[in-house]
């Protein structure tokens, strides 16, 4: 891309056996042009898993004569409501028409609570009408997840009520309580 890196460094590794390994970096880098230097710091993903790399922003670089798709966060090539997941204004627009909210409410805050390369995200989102969850699958999994939380529901379990937002994004609404991962 015509840049170049001033530093890197691994942030995570995650090994799936017989599937792949990906690998996350923070990437410090800077341009040069017509005389002004830009610099920023991106996190870029590469994976050895099987995957499609036909999204813009996805790219296969072939190293050691094995194939490896490259990406650049939030564009994970499997995980396609990942990028609308993080866009603030993207995310107060869906969250809003679930809710009747008005147009004119302000973009909710997001936080990145968990990432998992290729296989699921989850973010925190702050609106001015409280806590939401946006969970974001495999689009081909995402009806399973639903149907879980609507049998857990009707079993009279206390479960976040789940919306789908699309392209594998479910937003979820905070409940009380201790976290399951806790």
């Amino acid at each position: 891309e015509g840049v170049a890196l001033d530093a890197w460094a691994v942030h995570q590794v995650h090994h799936r056996p017989g599937v792949g390994v990906t690998v996350g970096w923070t990437v410090t880098w800077r341009a040069t042009s017509g005389g002004r230097t830009a610099t920023g710091t991106d996190y870029l993903l590469a994976t050895t898993a099987p995957v499609p790399a036909a999204r813009p922003g996805v790219t296969t670089a072939v190293l050691g004569g094995r194939p490896v798709v490259v990406w650049r966060h939030p564009a994970d090539p499997v995980l396609p409501g990942l990028e609308r997941a993080c866009t603030p204004v993207r995310v107060g627009a869906a969250l809003g028409a679930t809710r009747g909210t008005p147009e004119d409410q302000p973009p909710p805050a997001l936080e990145l609570v968990t990432y998992r390369p290729l296989r699921r995200a989850v973010l925190r989102a702050r609106t001015a009408d409280g806590l939401r969850y946006l969970k974001v699958l495999r689009p081909h999994v995402t009806a399973d997840l639903l149907a879980r939380h609507a049998m857990l529901r009707d079993a009279g379990l206390p479960v976040a009520a789940a919306v789908p937002l699309g392209d594998g994004v479910v937003a979820l609404d905070a409940l009380d309580g201790r976290p399951l991962a806790e």
